[in-house]
C-alpha cells in the first residue's frame, strides 16, 4: 500500500482525491487545518509521498506566496512532493534537497 496524504483540499484537492481512491493499493489521507483535516504524519506508518494543493495566492511583490507550501515540506520533511499548486522556479532551488515534481493544475 502506498501511503499518500493531500494537502490541501480545495477544489484543485479534491479532484485529486476524486482520481487517486479509484485505484487499488493507495491509502489517501487529507490535510488541511483550515478545513477541519489534521493529518499527523508521526502516526503510523511513515507517508510514501504527498500531493501538494495548497494555495498559493500574490504576495506584494507579485509572487506566489510560498508559506502554505513551506509549512508542508516542513511538517513532511523528506519524501516525495508532487506539487499542484502554483510556484515560481526557485521553489525548487530554495529545496533542491527534497524530492519535488511540479505539475501545476488549474481547475475552472
Amino acid at each position: 500500500m502506498q501511503k499518500i496524504v493531500i494537502a490541501g483540499y480545495g477544489p484543485v484537492g479534491q479532484a485529486i482525491e476524486a482520481a487517486l481512491k479509484k485505484h487499488q493499493g493507495v491509502d489517501l489521507y487529507i490535510d488541511d487545518p483550515f478545513k477541519g483535516y489534521n493529518y499527523d504524519p508521526n502516526v503510523g506508518d511513515p507517508v510514501d509521498g504527498v500531493v501538494v494543493c495548497v494555495a498559493t495566492p500574490m504576495n506584494d511583490a507579485g509572487c506566489c506566496e510560498r508559506k502554505n507550501i513551506e509549512a508542508v515540506f516542513e511538517k513532511y520533511g523528506y519524501v516525495k512532493y508532487l506539487i499542484k499548486s502554483a510556484v515560481t522556479p526557485d521553489i525548487l532551488e530554495v529545496n533542491d534537497h527534497l524530492d519535488i515534481t511540479v505539475s501545476p493544475e488549474f481547475l475552472a
